[in-house]
């Protein structure tokens, strides 16, 4: 998974819901996380820890298959959301 959206949406405690490759259009320039009617934002920690892993579970399924979206993500995540 990205380490620099990992970051950004621990430091603004969101999860996405359905967080997949699908999910991540990438530009030359920027990622676009899209489908966001699941979105939240936490203020519970126990909650937030417990759907972000949910997350990152379901898009490690996908990036498995791509192991070069993790550099390409890496290079061209901005601010999101």
């Amino acid at each position: 998974t990205g380490r620099r959206l990992r970051i950004l949406m621990a430091q603004r405690h969101l999860t996405h819901g359905d967080l997949k490759l699908q999910n991540i259009l990438l530009r030359d320039d920027a990622a676009i996380v899209v489908d966001l009617y699941q979105v939240r934002i936490h203020r519970c920690g126990v909650a937030y820890r417990r759907r972000r892993q949910q997350d990152l579970a379901t898009l490690r399924r996908y990036t498995r298959e791509f192991p070069q979206f993790d550099a390409i993500l890496d290079r061209v995540i901005g601010e999101i959301l």
